[in-house]
């Protein structure tokens, strides 16, 4: 959800991330488009400083950051921020 002062609630953007509650899987295109508005448009991955402006939070950007970014390079590619969002939703780990 968005709020007034353009910030997003996580697990409300993860469930907007979600297709029909009837599926019970993400579908490729939604975990797409979620990347996509979390990184700028011109660059390929997800920042630190891209995740404190979607959500308004330096703590909450480093812990998401330090969540996803399984190859440690300060970035979260699309393939880690997939894989985060899969093993969340299966409860396992698709890394």
């Amino acid at each position: 959800m968005i709020t007034g002062e353009k910030t997003l609630a996580w697990k409300d953007f993860l469930a907007d991330t979600m297709m029909d509650k009837k599926l019970d899987f993400l579908h490729e295109h939604k975990i797409r488009q979620a990347f996509n508005h979390l990184k700028k448009a011109n660059k390929s991955n997800i920042s630190i400083s891209d995740l404190n402006e979607v959500f308004g939070s330096e703590k909450i950007a480093k812990e998401l950051l330090m969540d996803a970014d399984s190859d440690g390079d300060g970035e979260i590619s699309y393939e880690e921020f997939r894989n985060v969002l899969v093993s969340d939703k299966d409860g396992i780990d698709a890394k």
